[in-house]
């Protein structure tokens, strides 16, 4: 008995040691290793040694990853105490008919954020939507102009290559599942996004004026026509520098058909820059990525990602960095994600539009982790309204779903107008099955709603410095009314 006594607390200390050095598994915490002397094995030295290495080739990037790091423990203590009713979720693991469902949700939370600017019928020209069968929807697609109209718009698409390609052919065509989304799941994107992306990853980045830099243009055109002649092939990039990447990056993301963040929602995003309480801006913003087309979202989501990784070597220390910041890098990447069809707003070009749209794209940077989740109040709707079992339903009926659930929870209803202005109103028909449809549509019957007429507030108008070139140009405020 007195033997197993006197070996006991020796057996109960040597096994006390694994358990502890378990939790080291990752580089960015050899830190507390080297604390921790006693610890130590020989095999902690090679994890020691390549942390170092990485902590003097990325010093700035490596700081960035530790900040994260150390918020691990305490998101995770949150997590346990608070649990969310509804688990949250990626965008981009939801399927087609859910991502359906959270457009619709989306638009009847948006609808009272900017019911100064858009009706609810506007909203729902923003999104795909689905009417109620009827007979003539049976036999009229042999008829229909719009899939007419759609056949011939495709045929006089370039056929082949990638520069001036819809975001939607090339997934389509030349998609690949990328891993540089911020979700543990993969997103699929068009081969050249993700080629750019991984070049660059393994590129110098601290190097000044990335993204800033134009390069050499007669360089970028025969890159975008070896692009364009092989668009799925890899590995084209290894010898280019991060400039030239960069310069070629943003000539892709300018020749896009359709602007990254679509000419549809680019006055949405105008506009949400002038909600004053910026919470409320910020969850709007999340509501809008919500009516963005898959490849056009997954594409986002990647892109932001990957420049707020690039703003990590803004400042390597006093006298080196690539000094773009994520203002600096918004400024620069803007005008070739984030503008209108000159034909349809001539005035979403000029240095007011500019400087609401930079605004946009500074925050979609800064949140991109928030936004690549499905907004929590959505998820909640889509549960507790029981939408799932809509798959089938037309617009018009998941709206009213939507609605009554709001209603129902004490959430404010949809397309009230303000009772206590006393500003003149004006009056329209409208129906729920056809927005764009008169009282004499063989749809629903029409109902008649009062809104008010829309009043804006007078923001703060940009003016830039036209003395400075290309995209470095200097902002300066002036008092007088915003058109957008």
């Amino acid at each position: 008995m007195s033997n197993e006594a006197i070996l006991a607390p020796s057996h109960f200390k040597i096994e006390d040691i694994p358990p502890e050095r378990s939790n080291y598994s990752q580089l960015d915490r050899t830190t507390d290793l080297i604390r921790n002397e006693k610890s130590l094995i020989l095999d902690d030295i090679p994890r020691i040694v390549a942390a170092e290495q990485a902590r003097e080739l990325r010093p700035n990037a490596y700081r960035h990853r530790m900040k994260e790091a150390s918020m691990d423990d305490e998101v995770q203590v949150l997590d346990v105490h608070e649990k969310k009713h509804t688990p949250e979720r990626f965008m981009s693991d939801l399927s087609t008919s859910e991502l359906f469902c959270a457009r619709h949700v989306a638009i009847s939370l948006i609808q009272p954020l900017v019911s100064k600017w858009f009706t609810m019928d506007d909203l729902i020209d923003l999104i795909e939507t689905r009417k109620a069968p009827s007979l003539w929807g049976k036999f009229g697609k042999a008829f229909s102009k719009n899939n007419n109209a759609a056949s011939e718009s495709k045929s006089k698409q370039k056929k082949g290559g990638v520069f001036g390609i819809s975001l939607e052919y090339q997934v389509e065509k030349y998609g690949v599942e990328s891993t540089f989304g911020v979700g543990p799941g993969k997103l699929k994107i068009p081969a050249f996004v993700d080629e750019c992306v991984s070049a660059m990853r393994q590129m110098d980045m601290s190097v000044e004026g990335i993204f800033r830099k134009n390069g050499n243009i007669r360089r970028s055109k025969e890159l975008a026509e070896m692009v364009d002649k092989n668009p799925d092939k890899s590995g084209m990039f290894t010898d280019e520098n991060p400039i030239q990447l960069a310069a070629l990056f943003k000539k892709y993301l300018r020749d896009l058909p359709d602007s990254l963040l679509t000419f549809k929602l680019e006055k949405l995003w105008l506009v949400s820059q002038e909600i004053d309480d910026i919470e409320e801006r910020k969850w709007l913003m999340h509501l809008i990525c919500c009516l963005m087309p898959r490849s056009h979202r997954d594409v986002m989501e990647v892109l932001f990602y990957f420049l707020y990784w690039t703003a990590s070597f803004s400042q390597i220390d006093e006298e080196s960095g690539s000094k773009m910041d994520i203002h600096n890098l918004s400024t620069v990447i803007t005008p070739n994600i984030l503008y209108a069809k000159q034909k349809d707003n001539a005035a979403a070009t000029s240095s007011e539009g500019y400087f609401l749209a930079i605004e946009a794209v500074d925050v979609l940077i800064k949140e991109h982790d928030r936004y690549a989740k499905v907004p929590t109040e959505v998820l909640d709707i889509i549960t507790g309204a029981n939408l799932a079992a809509c798959a089938e339903a037309s617009s018009k009926d998941i709206l009213v779903k939507i609605q009554q659930y709001i209603v129902d929870h004490g959430m404010k209803p949809l397309d009230l107008p303000d009772l206590n202005n006393n500003k003149k109103k004006q009056t329209r028909i409208s129906t729920s099955s056809d927005p764009s449809g008169g009282a004499g549509s063989g749809g629903a019957a029409a109902t008649l709603i009062e809104l008010p007429v829309p009043s804006r507030p007078s923001p703060v108008r940009a003016h830039t410095d036209n003395g400075r070139s290309g995209n470095e140009q200097q902002v300066r405020q002036s008092q007088s009314p915003i058109v957008i």
